[in-house]
């Protein structure tokens, strides 16, 4: 198991199968979009393959590492290679600003409505979003929670619009828009997850059996019948930001992310 030492206490355990026959692709999506929902869909993908899915944002999370001290590694890069599925991102790290294979291989981005992604995200921090067991993140989640706890929605959602953003530029200014990247709206595909699973399946030059799509479509097809603060899956149907923001709030979201509206066609 190879080990990153990120500072002189730290240290990242990262498990490295062996590589598969095939170029690797890489997984790209943003907080509270859909980001868990593809990480399942393609953990069960890559089980069913026999391909190595290699998830560093989660690794890390998982041994309470916080992002400062992975996501600029550069020694990261020496994880990079053929033969993995990479991913998911929720932002894109600065350390593969300088990784080649990644301009080469195809590459898949899930957006959704900022402006619903940003009311998600204040519940989850606030309330649902799992806790690791150890590091430092557990000790700053527990309290960035109470801290969200006791702000208001809107505050959060005007403060969240520009770290949004700047999410968004970094995937523009990063990802190659050409053949090799195929992007998703969250909106487009939520009630078609068959299609949707086929279709990314098509573009990474993937095949699985008509009955194996359906059963992954059918185990990730979960909608709650009313919404919950505490689950992690609150709410599904796009939109929610009309409900809970007002008016002046959402057209000052507007403004702050009109380019990322407009690009996408929200």
């Amino acid at each position: 198991m190879p080990t990153i030492q990120l500072n002189e206490s730290t240290v990242l355990d990262i498990p490295m199968p062996e590589p598969a026959n095939i170029e690797s692709f890489f997984l790209f999506g943003l907080h509270k979009s859909g980001s868990t929902l593809l990480d399942q869909i393609f953990t069960k993908v890559c089980l069913l393959k026999n391909l190595p899915y290699i998830n560093i944002p989660g690794l890390t999370f998982q041994q309470g590492i916080p992002d400062q001290l992975w996501e600029s590694q550069n020694l990261l890069n020496s994880l990079i290679k053929d033969g993995y599925c990479y991913g998911v991102f929720r932002y894109y790290p600065n350390f593969l600003k300088s990784n080649k294979l990644l301009e080469k291989r195809r590459k898949i981005l899930l957006v959704r409505d900022p402006r619903d992604a940003i009311v998600s995200a204040y519940y989850s921090f606030a309330f649902s979003h799992p806790i690791p067991l150890q590091g430092k993140v557990r000790e700053q989640m527990i309290q960035e929670r109470i801290f969200y706890q006791r702000m208001n929605i809107e505050t959060f959602a005007l403060d969240r619009a520009i770290q949004v953003k700047h999410y968004f530029n970094m995937y523009h200014q990063n990802l190659n828009q050409d053949s090799l990247l195929k992007v998703y709206r969250y909106e487009d595909v939520i009630f078609k997850k068959y299609e949707w699973i086929k279709d990314m399946l098509d573009f990474l030059q993937l095949s699985l059996d008509v009955e194996q799509i359906a059963k992954i479509a059918e185990e990730n097809n979960y909608f709650p019948k009313s919404e919950n603060p505490n689950n992690h899956i609150r709410k599904v149907v796009p939109g929610d930001h009309k409900e809970k923001l007002s008016s002046d709030c959402i057209q000052q979201i507007n403004e702050i992310l009109s380019e990322v509206l407009d690009h996408y066609n929200y």
